[in-house]
């Protein structure tokens, strides 16, 4: 299994059993693209076990709010229920 894979499951099975995990950013350095995959296949394994996608957040961070958090793009995410 990958990390990435690995960082996922961690993240799906903390959701379904009710308890917190140590944050993941220094284990991938934290390294955006990581991110995103690791969000992916927790999406993945969510509509694997039967939810739904419901709806898409958008983070509306402007742009100068962006730079300062040296975040380059807006942040998005499948909802799913």
């Amino acid at each position: 299994m990958s990390a990435i894979d690995q960082h996922a499951q961690d993240l799906f099975d903390a959701l379904r059993n009710g308890r917190t995990i140590a944050p993941l950013r220094d284990s991938i350095n934290n390294d955006i693209p990581t991110a995103y995959a690791i969000q992916d296949k927790v999406v993945a394994l969510r509509l694997a076990d039967g939810e739904r996608i419901v709806g898409k957040k958008i983070g509306l961070t402007s742009t100068q709010a962006r730079i300062l958090l040296l975040m380059m793009r807006k942040m998005t995410n499948l909802i799913t229920i």
